[in-house]
């Protein structure tokens, strides 16, 4: 067992190493904390780290910076294949179960939608949730995977290609703002401007409201000057 026969102190070093693979300047903030419960057959790291900056250019939008979390504990856990025909059947890792969490607090309220994806294969369940928590202003990202067999027969391995793939366009998740936006106002979000147009809106309607309540006090003036 890898975390039997490793110190804390290396674990921890290891780990910090491989996120740095994807992160600039990460640093571990404490040790690894690990929870077995044999009896449920579950066993949790809890890890803390720094990131320097998330942050990175888009080459695409050069004029907007990019952040992309990734749920590295669904890595290497389904194999994607290169082709669409298969002669024999292919083996996948069984049994695992794979629950990832990601929470993303953002500084203001963004236009952030809700998305989901259940794909249920030959071989393996898969779930993708995008729950976007506008009044703590935090994304969170829920993922599930669960193989339920060894391995996928050749009438089954054009289905799981496909799937496979469904789940390999929904491990990444970016987020990209202007470069310059630290000196945007909280008012430049979508919401914020809908809410905006809304009042506008309101404004409007009770400048019109009050302008024909006008015309008809002048109008009931008039008439019942006349009729005296």
């Amino acid at each position: 067992n890898y975390y039997k026969s490793n110190s804390i102190n290396s674990i921890q070093k290891e780990y910090e190493k491989f996120y740095s693979n994807y992160y600039y300047n990460v640093s571990s903030l404490k040790a690894p904390q690990f929870e077995d419960k044999l009896n449920l057959n579950t066993f949790k790291i809890y890890e803390d780290y720094k990131l320097d900056s998330i942050w990175q250019p888009m080459p695409e939008k050069t004029d907007h910076i990019s952040a992309t979390f990734i749920p590295s504990s669904l890595l290497n856990s389904l194999y994607l294949p290169n082709n669409d025909k298969r002669n024999s059947e292919l083996a996948i890792v069984y049994p695992i179960t794979r629950e990832h969490q990601i929470k993303i607090k953002l500084p203001t309220d963004w236009g952030i939608k809700n998305e989901k994806l259940y794909v249920t294969s030959p071989g393996f369940y898969y779930e993708w949730k995008v729950d976007y928590d506008r009044k703590e202003k935090t994304i969170n990202l829920n993922y599930y995977l669960k193989t339920l067999k060894d391995h996928i027969t050749q009438d089954e391995f054009r289905i799981y290609n496909q799937d496979a793939k469904k789940v390999d366009q929904t491990t990444a998740y970016m987020i990209y703002i202007p470069k310059n936006f630290s000196n945007l106002s909280s008012t430049s979000n979508g919401s914020n401007i809908l809410f905006d147009g809304i009042v506008a809106i309101a404004k409007l309607l009770f400048i019109i409201g009050s302008i024909i309540t006008i015309v008809l006090l002048i109008f009931w003036y008039f008439q019942r000057k006349k009729a005296q």
